[in-house]
């Protein structure tokens, strides 16, 4: 099927050098004032000027807590020789940023740094459950993913349904460039983590996104997925099971 193609999975580097923060452990349970600065394999700076426009950003940062509880998706600016995102860190813990990029030359990279409130608190982490039926609320719009087929190693679809009162929405609108934009992460290995583009053929009037992805180890997932509905970006977390 034509309409399967799916983009190349970057894999997830720990960022080690290549990615510094001026600060990387908090005390505060706020919003924090990231600064950052990206390197490449030389230690050389990579500023914007070496970094290509990717939905419709040059970098995509993404934090997500060690326990997929809390997600945001940010767009830093630079200025003053440093990546600036303003970042919501309201619990104590680890919080996975990822950092998505394309350079001029070369593959896309995604980094991970890791971020710190107070105390990293490893053990026994809490992870979401399963969602009942698949579904997810959000400001009053349910949405409930397919998975088809749910299993390693081979083209899986994604279908997100999205309604209100029962009734399908047919005002997605695009968001970034895309009719949806979906991150999936395993629970247990924050380097499984894949951000998933939409099919390219939809019929967003039945209220239905459709995405690609092949998910290489068997486990549980939780995938956060974003739609523009009424102007309003709208965020749904769904856990599921991969055979």
């Amino acid at each position: 099927d034509s309409n399967m193609m799916e983009e190349a999975k970057t894999p997830v580097k720990e960022a080690g050098e290549r990615v510094k923060f001026k600060i990387g452990s908090f005390q505060k349970l706020a919003v924090q004032p990231l600064k950052f600065n990206i390197y490449d394999e030389q230690g050389k700076e990579i500023t914007p000027d070496y970094l290509q426009t990717h939905n419709e950003h040059k970098v995509h940062f993404v934090l997500i807590s060690a326990n997929l509880k809390e997600y945001q998706h940010l767009h830093p600016d630079y200025r003053g020789g440093v990546w600036n995102v303003s970042a919501n860190m309201p619990s104590i813990g680890t919080y996975y940023a990822y950092i998505d990029i394309v350079p001029v030359k070369g593959s896309p990279l995604v980094f991970r740094s890791d971020l710190i409130v107070r105390d990293a608190l490893a053990e026994n982490m809490a992870y979401p459950g399963l969602n009942m039926d698949m579904t997810a609320l959000t400001d009053g719009i349910q949405s409930k993913l397919t998975v088809e087929p749910a299993q390693v190693n081979t083209e899986s679809k994604l279908s997100f349904a999205l309604t209100t009162g029962g009734a399908p929405i047919d005002s997605i609108k695009p968001y970034l460039g895309a009719l949806g934009h979906v991150i999936v992460v395993h629970q247990g290995d924050p380097n499984s983590y894949t951000h998933v583009h939409p099919l390219a053929v939809q019929d967003e009037t039945k209220g239905v996104v459709d995405f690609s992805t092949t998910f290489e180890k068997k486990g549980r997932y939780t995938a956060f997925a974003e739609f523009n509905v009424g102007g309003k970006v709208r965020m749904f977390r769904t856990t599921f099971d991969i055979k």
